[in-house]
């Protein structure tokens, strides 16, 4: 039975067959909540049964059908299970609990608070009468709070640990003249925060960006700013030997309030967004360091021969 309700290994981003991406919140009607919740916990008990080891759970891959009314059941089926592994035995309570912990990171977007209490009890209760789970319920429930936090925590360190090398979410440049510029290419947890108006940016964008904001940091004296194309560039000119060098190992101000910035949001605390730095090296030392920032709507264009000195 749990193997008949882990379907498919295709596609599951549109839905197939009348079967499409779990939601909890949004447009299903609050009369129907309760049937997916309790469908979705009943798929995933039978299948952790079964011995299934997904391997990786998200809302878009566990595939709901709803009947459009409150009194037939919604069912629910698990797809895309080319990681999956089978066991010849059910579940224990830590491989359980720690496949439910990696769902919740993404319900929490789509349910509230209680309706993801109700759905661990109701995941519990149907492992309880297959005699799946012995012991009390808040002992179980203890476990998974263990689980859970260490399993955000290793989503922290793995965010963390992006803004140590290129790939998809960020970005680092060379220039001509010795800069050398980190910049955000993806913006992560969108749903946290209130920044839909800001958009993501490949490289070619940012070459594009950066080799206007960068001549302009060329030439300039002191401290300034200059905004292209909706980014805000921010520059200080180092004075004296000991903060080049200081710069130079990686103890600029630009830098550490860039890395700052975003292993707040990697814990989901909102602050200023950030989106990258950079630094020109002449001679060996940094001598010029710059901050991006998003514009301020309605923050005029200032070329060059128009900066502002603080």
């Amino acid at each position: 039975m749990a193997r008949a309700e882990a379907r498919g290994s295709g596609d599951s981003k549109d839905g197939v067959g009348g079967f499409h991406p779990l939601r909890c919140g949004g447009n299903v009607p609050g009369k129907q909540v309760g049937g997916l919740i309790q469908a979705v916990a009943k798929t995933i008990a039978r299948a952790h049964e079964g011995g299934l080891m997904h391997g990786d759970v998200h809302p878009g891959n566990v595939l709901i059908a709803r009947s459009g009314t409150s009194s037939v059941p919604a069912e629910a089926v698990l797809t895309d299970l080319q990681a999956a592994r089978w066991r010849d035995r059910p579940l224990g309570p830590r491989a359980s609990l720690a496949s439910l912990a990696e769902l919740d990171q993404f319900f929490h977007r789509e349910a509230t608070r209680t309706q993801r209490l109700r759905f661990l009890r109701a995941y519990l209760a149907h492992r309880a009468r297959a005699g799946g789970f012995d012991g009390p319920v808040r002992t179980l429930l203890a476990i998974y709070a263990e689980i859970r936090q260490a399993h955000a925590s290793r989503l922290v360190r793995r965010r963390d640990r992006r803004l140590r090398r290129a790939g998809k979410y960020f970005a680092r440049m060379r220039f001509e003249g010795g800069w050398r510029v980190t910049v955000a290419l993806r913006l992560e947890r969108r749903h946290l925060f209130p920044e839909s108006n800001i958009p993501d940016r490949d490289r070619a964008q940012w070459r594009t960006i950066l080799a206007r904001v960068l001549a302009s940091a060329d030439g300039a004296d002191g401290m300034g700013t200059v905004t292209v194309d909706g980014v805000s560039c921010e520059w200080h000119r180092l004075s004296g030997w000991g903060e080049r060098l200081r710069a130079t190992l990686g103890h600029s101000a630009h830098r550490r309030r860039f890395l700052e910035c975003h292993r707040a949001r990697h814990r989901d605390r909102h602050v200023p967004l950030i989106l990258g730095y950079g630094e020109r090296r002449r001679g060996g030392l940094t001598d010029v360091t710059v901050l991006l920032r998003p514009a301020i709507a309605g923050e005029p264009w200032k070329g060059e021969g128009e900066h502002d000195d603080e």
